[in-house]
């Protein structure tokens, strides 16, 4: 019943068009902009590092243990729940990566 169905990344586009060919899908991609007065370089880190997402198996959750390892003197703050059933290894890594000090879920 919608005029144009939109993607966020190429796998939901191609999903959508086999499921609706009839139907107008396009993709929107984040749009970014470089500002050239923020690009300057930082000489001290402020802040901390952002991690927004479901907790299964495609979201990584060994990369971000094995970076939140790499950078224990940076705060690393992960949102999201778990989708069930959870995957042996994301839910492994979870559990790594609470036992880390810099890291609050």
């Amino acid at each position: 019943m919608a005029d144009i169905v939109l993607a966020q990344n190429v796998f939901q586009f191609e999903i959508l068009k086999k499921r609706f060919p009839k139907i107008k899908i396009s993709k929107v991609f984040n749009p970014i902009v470089l500002d050239k007065d923020f690009l300057k370089t930082k000489f001290q880190f402020e802040g901390y590092i952002a991690w927004v997402a479901n907790f299964r198996y495609q979201k990584n959750l060994r990369l971000l243990f094995e970076v939140a390892l790499l950078l224990p003197l940076e705060k690393v703050k992960v949102v999201g729940q778990t989708l069930l059933p959870l995957d042996e290894e994301t839910e492994f890594y979870l559990d790594k990566l609470k036992g880390l000090k810099n890291v609050e879920l």
